[in-house]
């Protein structure tokens, strides 16, 4: 659900739904995004993980220049980029958390509407172990072409950046 409380429905989503009870875990869990506010909470935030940010900013642009030209002059004066981005790693963390406690929360709420409105909620397992077994696949298809250890530091990577 985006900020504007428009709920868009792609052909690409329906394709992965086998009946209009998986449709209303779908529908159910996005209604459940707006429902608690969560577009509402990621903009505030948003607004002060920024306002943390700022007085590391003079810091953070000059050490990863500082990291880029000591490593290119000699190794020996190398200093670490992640020594003074660390507070962009700590927000990462918390927001990534925050992101994990809404989607249960509209999971949770998603599967009440759809209760409410005379649903099948076995149709919420049945619909999430099929969206796991794809992505696992999506995963082994990755895997196949780019090797273990790339789409392993891929997954690394996507862990702590919210989707």
């Amino acid at each position: 659900m985006s900020p504007t409380r428009v709920l868009a429905l792609t052909t690409g989503l329906l394709s992965l739904t086998n009946s209009d009870d998986e449709l209303a875990v779908v529908v159910g869990h996005e209604l459940a995004h707006a429902i608690a506010g969560h577009s509402r909470e990621e903009n505030l935030a948003g607004k002060h993980e920024r306002l943390l940010l700022l007085p590391w900013l003079p810091m953070v642009i000059p050490g990863q220049t500082i990291a880029w030209l000591s490593a290119s002059i000699s190794p020996i004066f190398h200093l670490p980029a992640f020594v003074l981005t660390s507070p962009a790693q700590a927000l990462v963390y918390w927001t990534l958390r925050r992101s994990r406690a809404q989607e249960r929360e509209a999971d949770y709420i998603g599967l009440v509407l759809m209760c409410e409105a005379g649903y099948d909620p076995a149709a919420a397992i049945t619909h999430w172990v099929e969206m796991e077994a794809r992505e696992q696949e999506q995963i082994a298809r990755l895997q196949a072409k780019h090797g273990r250890g790339n789409v392993r530091r891929i997954n690394e990577w996507a862990s702590t950046h919210p989707h």
